[in-house]
């Protein structure tokens, strides 16, 4: 079966006056109809970027290169006419910062009506209004919100009408860029209850980026973690947070406390140092010099994503390695 979405072999690099920056580099990851896929990973690592360019959404400026397969069309080969039917109507992405995202100086319907009349002409502005007010509905809003402006709405409301906005089109796959910014806790859990429920109503493929992976553990059926651009986990939620092979995956879920728990060997642990600048990555596995279980061959080796014990779950560290692992034993 096709996947829905289909990242091959992707990167992307940004000119700049000191040279190249890399900010993805060699992606393949599928996303399923009706599933949900997280993107974890601390700022710099690529996530935003990765989310743009599926809808190319990134300076004309950067060097794209791979496959963005779309239920199999390549989105990075479609011409300019192709993709602007293809946005919002077949994948819509909600912005990260609902309160940048939306104009201040229009009424948030008219925002979200915008969308609906651009891409069927035959749409009336009676029934675009209509679907303004339906929209409202699904998302847990009141249709009278549609005659306020973003000011008058809170941060919660402003994050709503932006999942309305991508819904406007009926699109098949939502991506979801840092979707709880900002927002306190019951706001966030609300968001996320709202995702999931349109994933599970309306069979959507759905894509969150986040740096919280307790966040994305609780919300999503597989998980991705980057670092330096690349992928270096991957696979089912529940195996990827409670038997993490990568030691940058280990590091982000202990810098979140667990919820519940009094004791002090669950309290949050930050990671010591900084991701490192995309344009200058240090030789070998580039979390080498923030890794505890460093090994002299990290310095120099940069390891490709293998299987931990299945196919499903893959990690790109050279601990995975069964005769490595059993030397340290």
């Amino acid at each position: 079966m096709t996947a829905l979405l289909r990242l091959e072999n992707l990167s992307v690099t940004y000119s700049s006056a000191d040279g190249p920056v890399p900010a993805v580099r060699g992606v393949t990851l599928d996303v399923e109809a009706g599933s949900t896929l997280g993107v974890a990973g601390e700022s710099g690592s690529g996530k935003s970027t990765l989310a743009a360019t599926v809808l190319r959404l990134t300076p004309a400026s950067a060097k794209v290169e791979g496959k963005v397969l779309l239920d199999g069309e390549d989105v990075l080969a479609m011409s300019f006419g192709r993709l602007r039917a293809v946005r919002w109507a077949e994948a819509a992405i909600i912005f990260q910062g609902a309160l940048h995202s939306l104009n201040p100086l229009r009424r948030v319907g008219q925002q979200i009506a915008e969308p609906v009349l651009l891409h069927d002409s035959k749409v009336t502005q009676r029934q675009a209004d209509k679907r303004v007010g339906d929209l409202l509905s699904q998302v847990g809003l009141a249709a009278r919100l549609a005659s306020s402006y973003p000011h008058q709405l809170s941060g919660g409301q402003k994050q709503r009408i932006m999942i309305a906005m991508a819904l406007a089109c009926k699109p098949r796959l939502l991506i979801a860029d840092e979707p709880t910014t900002a927002l306190d806790v019951m706001v966030q859990a609300q968001v996320l209850d709202l995702l999931g429920s349109l994933v599970r109503d309306l069979g959507l493929g759905l894509v969150v980026i986040s740096h919280d992976l307790s966040v994305l553990g609780s919300t999503c059926d597989r998980l991705a973690v980057m670092y330096a651009g690349r992928i270096v986990e991957e696979g089912p939620s529940a195996e990827v947070l409670e038997r993490s092979q990568h030691p940058y995956t280990r590091a982000l879920s202990a810098a979140f406390p667990t919820i519940g728990d009094q004791t002090a060997r669950y309290a949050p642990h930050g990671l010591p140092g900084d991701p490192p600048w995309p344009g200058d990555l240090p030789s070998g596995c580039p979390f080498h010099p923030r890794c505890p279980d460093a090994m002299d061959v990290c310095r120099t080796e940069d390891v490709a994503l293998r299987d931990y014990e299945s196919h499903r779950h893959r990690a790109a560290c050279i601990h995975v390695d069964s005769h490595v692992r059993g030397t340290l034993a």
